[in-house]
């Protein structure tokens, strides 16, 4: 039961690092655009970058807690056919629906891997930030995390360790 303790400290180790990136993109977010509101309105001094920051950000808040949200079965699921079949396949149901999420995830992941490859070198019009780090690294970093927690949920299986929280 040791290995069990290790794996959900570290599921908790890294949903908080999550929430804390999702929580400083959306403070990002509300700062700049309240920051930008300041500057045009009561400044006459209009910001160039802000909209383009604000899509940083909102690209980071998407896509870099996806593991987290999967861990904390807050990710986006369709409970319809869920609610009509009986109670007693809702393990085979979430696992066909980690299956499907785990093939999602590794596309995801590879296809950001392959964007970062390709488009790397390039920057934003605004602001100087590779596109790799702006758009790409939290789309990758949010693949490769779904993944794992998808596996460390069917290790704790495996343990004996029950569903826990993404799978109820």
């Amino acid at each position: 039961m040791k290995t069990i303790a290790i794996i959900e400290s570290a599921e908790r180790f890294v949903t908080g690092l999550f929430v804390l990136v999702g929580s400083a993109c959306l403070a990002g977010i509300v700062l700049t655009i309240g920051y930008s509101v300041i500057l045009r309105y009561i400044f006459n001094q209009p910001l160039l970058w802000y909209l383009e920051l604000c899509s940083v950000f909102v690209v980071w808040l998407a896509f870099f807690p996806l593991g987290a949200n999967y861990l904390l079965n807050r990710h986006f699921t369709i409970d319809t056919f869920v609610r009509v079949m009986p109670e007693s396949w809702r393990p085979a149901q979430m696992a066909i629906v980690d299956l499907l999420s785990l093939a999602c995830a590794v596309l995801l992941a590879v296809s950001s891997y392959d964007a970062i490859d390709i488009n790397g070198n390039m920057e934003l019009n605004t602001i100087p930030l590779p596109l790799a780090i702006s758009s790409y690294l939290p789309v990758l970093v949010g693949g490769v995390s779904y993944f794992a927690l998808i596996l460390l949920k069917y290790a704790k299986l495996s343990l004996g360790a029950g569903w826990g929280k993404a799978g109820e």
